[in-house]
């Protein structure tokens, strides 16, 4: 990257005010005084304006997490064990999660340190789809199915509509509202039990074969539709 364009990205000043920092001799890369507007800089290079240290901005990253039953989605709770913080000591960048997988659900979590985009995917505002596998303890009445979809009183206020599709090993289920624990709760209060609860896709990036307990960075292309 030349240097008016890393002086400008680290949001010193335009890339033409730029020229005029590296022209007065003010801008320093490893120690040494920058003469040249021609000058590269390497992802390496420490670069300094006045003697003092100027850096890019943290670029953003996002992870798709294979989370394992058991895992407490936290990054510093004293009071749980088994955190995520302990799975994803080997990601470099500080990431959070993006919203909620309880600790008895697996699946598909995304984590990012892009703070926009962690509003965009939770704020309920946005409606982003989310896709879960569900096993009951028995079979699901085909009224009860209705009620689901159709929305139900959480809380005093009516869940948004929801899409179920029945399978061999349970129900698929497309919802596009994320409450705590609320795939569990409205079961419950129609009647059954969750016993088994995996998410397998959020707006439209999906989990694929990704192995449990495993991360993998987003292409550029996933992160498009975003």
């Amino acid at each position: 990257m030349r240097i008016n364009k890393y002086l400008a990205a680290a949001g010193l000043c335009s890339r033409r005010d730029a020229e005029q920092y590296v022209l007065d001799g003010r801008v320093t890369c490893n120690g040494e005084v920058i003469h040249s507007l021609a000058t590269r800089i390497g992802e390496t290079d420490r670069v300094a304006v006045d003697g003092k240290p100027l850096f890019l901005p943290e670029r953003t990253v996002v992870y798709a997490y294979h989370k394992p039953i058991g895992v407490t989605v936290s990054l510093a709770d004293p009071k749980q064990k088994n955190l995520l913080a302990d799975h994803v000591k080997d990601i470099p960048e500080r990431v959070v999660p993006v919203g909620r997988l309880d600790k008895d659900s697996s699946g598909l979590l995304l984590l990012t340190n892009d703070g926009p985009l962690v509003h965009r995917l939770t704020h309920p505002s946005f409606q982003k789809e989310k896709v879960y596998e569900v096993r009951l303890n028995r079979v699901p009445k085909g009224r009860d199915i209705a009620r689901f979809e159709q929305g139900i009183l959480l809380d005093g206020i009516k869940t948004r509509p929801a899409k179920i599709t029945r399978h061999a090993n349970g129900l698929q289920i497309r919802m596009r509202e994320g409450r705590n624990r609320q795939i569990r709760r409205m079961w419950a209060l129609l009647g059954y039990e969750v016993k088994k609860l995996h998410r397998t896709e959020m707006d439209g990036i999906k989990l694929g074969d990704l192995p449990e307990g495993h991360f993998r960075k987003l292409s550029r292309e996933e992160r498009k539709g975003l």
